[in-house]
């Protein structure tokens, strides 16, 4: 949910939205205890998400609300699918439910404040999203939670390159990645194509070998979503180098396109259509860029 918010900048009609929410998670079994647990829950729903089984997980918690109406897990991972969905009104409203209803704070209660900030941020809410995020840093720091305290600086970073600056954002993602390993390749490949999002906005040359070492970085087929986002990155990275590197630019927002297509992820496909249309355009080639359009 890679839900970045860096992903539609600056294309006229198209706000700057999609998070690159993917957690600093493990990979492998899931846990059942404390910080993993929640993560565990957040991970189940976007594979659900990935594999177009969001009918039977819904039914799944919704059945376990009605076992027991407190559920917290159920509640958290119900209000993924609504973020995963676009459906952020249902969303925040649960997200801040969980916050509210936790005395002591929590591992969900950290993942929901980072949902509220993924919430806040999709719909452009910047310093309510910093807000929020910072929120979940403090409660994650103050619990050992690794795994949510590099998710927070990753989502700070998302939020602060618009609000603070390039430098400001960088700053973030150097945090984040002390909270990176080898075992955790989406991980890793999640924070350098935010890196090379960042270095796009300031032209910085660096863009495309940062986005092209985070694809590497993924298997062929894993991670689809993080996939799709890295290769969106490398879109953009030549198309701010001009017309002669259209070819190569309107390569990777097509492939971009087709792996959210297989996800069914609608805003996303939208937004690489929309700078494959703009790609298009700019090498002359208008009635293709309609098409895209």
């Amino acid at each position: 949910m890679i839900v970045p918010l860096l992903r539609y900048r600056w294309l006229p009609g198209v706000c700057a939205l999609a998070l690159l929410a993917t957690p600093l998670a493990a990979q492998g079994v899931l846990d059942t205890s404390g910080s993993a647990a929640a993560d565990a829950v957040v991970t189940r729903a976007r594979r659900a998400f990935d594999a177009r089984t969001v009918v039977a997980q819904r039914a799944q918690w919704h059945a376990a609300l009605a076992r027991n109406p407190s559920d917290r897990a159920a509640r958290l991972g119900l209000a993924t699918l609504d973020v995963l969905q676009a459906r952020f009104g249902r969303a925040d409203s649960l997200f801040a439910g969980l916050v509210a209803d936790a005395q002591p704070a929590d591992a969900i209660t950290t993942q929901a404040w980072l949902g509220r900030a993924t919430v806040a941020g999709q719909q452009g809410q910047l310093a309510p999203a910093d807000s929020f995020a910072s929120i979940a840093l403090v409660l994650a720091r103050r619990s050992g939670d690794a795994i949510a305290t590099g998710s927070a600086h990753l989502r700070l970073a998302q939020f602060r390159v618009r609000t603070m600056g390039a430098s400001a954002a960088l700053a973030q993602l150097t945090a984040a990645d002390s909270f990176v390993t080898s075992a955790r390749p989406e991980a890793a490949a999640s924070v350098a194509c935010v890196r090379a999002q960042i270095y796009n906005i300031t032209s910085d040359t660096l863009a495309y070998a940062e986005a092209s070492r985070g694809l590497a970085l993924l298997t062929s087929g894993a991670a689809a979503r993080t996939r799709s986002i890295c290769l969106f990155i490398l879109g953009q990275a030549f198309y701010n180098r001009g017309g002669r590197f259209a070819d190569s630019s309107a390569k990777y927002f097509r492939l971009a396109a087709a792996e959210q297509a297989a996800l069914g992820d609608g805003p996303g496909r939208a937004g690489s259509l929309q700078w494959l249309g703009a790609t298009l355009k700019q090498s002359g080639r208008y009635s293709a860029a309609r098409r895209a359009y």
